[in-house]
């Protein structure tokens, strides 16, 4: 959706797509949009629209020959000037999981702008979730983030441009059923947090996008994944939780779904911050969101008590010691 509103703009999005699928339904998009799809072969045509690559953020080759190829192609940047406007160039995208958006742009300078949402989603209790999944989850999430930063951070350095990292409200606060994920998102807080400490001397700005739930696909890679790792346990294990209390576990996670904000309050966030001329630090979206930061701040065990609160509750684990009063 990013990628599909900053050519309106005037921007030049180049969208990283894990598929050839994601980047042709990308493109479709656009075009029945009436933006300018360009090849990912070579350097655009015009100084707008849509550059589709192909591009898997876990792979250190593919993104290593993205930064050389954008290196060739816009050795200076993307630079026109439009009547009454600044000139602008962007580097932004990636809708899809393991894609990492970015985007040339400038404002009223040529700057450059790298957006990082490239995402999976994991859920399902410690106990159910296998080492090979905290590893992918942190390997998209986190690594991906980290790899095409520093192969595209040179770029944005010398244009004095600015990075944009999707992390979550899964970075300020941990729940259950969810830690693979949140320990992803709090690795991109810190992350942000440092880079932006860094970076501040030579006009680089760090900004942080920190959702609450929305109604995107991660979700459902969330949601099928609590079922199926449990379905996965060996018997005894399944015997420590229980089937109803699994049941109850997902009819949980589809009530919080149900009241999921849409996705568009997100992007609007994500244009402000590529756009804005002073962008804020951080963009908390959703009520939800806000909530958690808040409850955040508060003494540990009052979070912990909240957290006993959550209906995943309501039915206990056959085998657990405390029942919810």
């Amino acid at each position: 959706m990013l990628a599909l509103q900053l050519p309106a703009r005037g921007y030049l999005v180049v969208a990283t797509c894990l598929t050839t699928q994601g980047a042709k339904a990308l493109a479709d998009a656009a075009e029945a949009r009436g933006i300018t799809v360009h090849g990912g072969n070579g350097p655009a045509l015009t100084t707008s629209g849509l550059q589709p690559v192909l591009l898997d953020v876990c792979r250190d080759d593919d993104v290593a020959q993205l930064a050389q190829r954008l290196a060739v192609w816009y050795p200076q940047g993307v630079q026109y000037v439009r009547a009454c406007a600044p000139t602008r160039a962007a580097l932004a995208g990636g809708l899809r999981s393991r894609s990492a958006p970015s985007s040339w742009r400038g404002r009223g300078r040529n700057g450059s702008a790298l957006v990082n949402n490239a995402g999976i989603g994991l859920g399902g209790f410690v106990e159910w979730t296998s080492m090979a999944q905290f590893r992918r989850v942190m390997d998209v999430n986190y690594f991906g983030t980290v790899a095409m930063t520093k192969a595209l951070l040179p770029a944005i350095r010398r244009r004095r441009g600015r990075v944009v990292n999707v992390a979550s409200m899964f970075g300020r606060a941990s729940l259950q059923s969810v830690s693979g994920y949140c320990a992803s998102k709090y690795a991109v807080e810190a992350f942000s947090d440092a880079l932006r400490r860094e970076v501040w001397p030579f006009g680089v700005d760090v900004v942080l996008i920190e959702p609450g739930f929305a109604k995107t696909p991660i979700n459902d890679i969330a949601h099928a994944a609590l079922r199926k790792g449990y379905d996965q346990l060996p018997a005894d294990e399944q015997a420590v939780y229980g089937e109803e209390f699994v049941r109850n576990s997902v009819s949980a996670f589809d009530e919080v779904m149900q009241r999921a904000q849409e996705p568009q309050k997100v992007v609007d966030c994500m244009v402000h911050a590529v756009d804005a001329a002073s962008p804020r630090t951080r963009y908390v979206v959703g009520p939800d969101a806000r909530a958690l930061c808040i409850l955040n701040l508060l003494p540990t065990w009052v979070g912990d008590w909240f957290s006993h609160l959550s209906p995943i509750w309501n039915v206990m684990p056959a085998q657990a010691i405390y029942r919810r009063r």
